[in-house]
């Protein structure tokens, strides 16, 4: 298999290196043909494959004060940490960065104990079930979007929304570990939809913006 590179000038045919992340798309579906013809955009912007249609689908817009756990302290949720839940032995793939394991365990559906250290330096363990990421413009941090089991457990209710969301900042994990259990998945999370409905606004606001101009012409 070839993969066919071109531009207006010219074009030339180079081999395709099998491990090339650009040959598939965000849901692991062949970019090119078997001629090295490109079917489709390759795109990495987005891993969030959704679990499935008939689940509510949360954007990082909906990922507010309420949801971050950093932000729960204030509220009185911090700290806490699982009740008497033990890892079961189960072998599992090594991963060098926390990054790969959490969508290895959100493709999975392992539930996962996070060690982490809030803002304020509260240290908290929380089992959760890995749903999504993304990347939060505002602060440049990857953000670990989740369904969290011990604040379900414990009844620590956000307000509004799905309940027992939880997101967490990926830099301020200090360990984790799949403690050998699966899970049904909550919610689907989608930054492709965030980022349509972020263009929308932005097209909105430049029709706006040049009406107004032409108004005071």
């Amino acid at each position: 298999m070839v993969r066919i590179i071109s531009t207006k000038k010219f074009a030339q045919v180079a081999p395709v290196d099998p491990n090339d992340p650009y040959l598939y798309d965000e849901f692991g579906q062949p970019v090119y043909d078997q001629l090295g013809i490109q079917m489709r955009r390759p795109t990495l912007k987005d891993g969030n494959r959704p679990f499935a249609d008939a689940l509510d689908t949360l954007t990082p817009d909906d990922i507010g004060s309420d949801f971050l756990v950093d932000d729960r302290e204030d509220k009185g949720e911090l700290p806490t940490e699982p009740e008497g839940k033990e890892i079961e032995e189960k072998e599992y793939p090594e991963f060098s960065t926390l990054f790969q394991a959490f969508r290895w365990g959100k493709e999975n559906r392992e539930v996962m104990r996070l060690h982490y250290i809030t803002v304020k330096g509260t240290y908290i363990i929380r089992e959760i079930e890995p749903h999504g990421d993304f990347w939060a413009r505002t602060t440049l941090k990857r953000i670990l979007v989740t369904w969290d089991e011990t604040a379900e457990a414990s009844g620590m209710a956000a307000q509004g929304g799905i309940s027992f969301v939880r997101a967490f900042r990926l830099e301020n994990v200090q360990k984790y570990d799949f403690i050998g259990q699966q899970f049904e998945p909550k919610f689907n999370f989608s930054t492709v939809q965030h980022n349509y409905k972020r263009r929308l606004r932005k097209r909105k606001q430049k029709r706006e913006h040049d009406r107004e101009n032409k108004n005071l012409m």
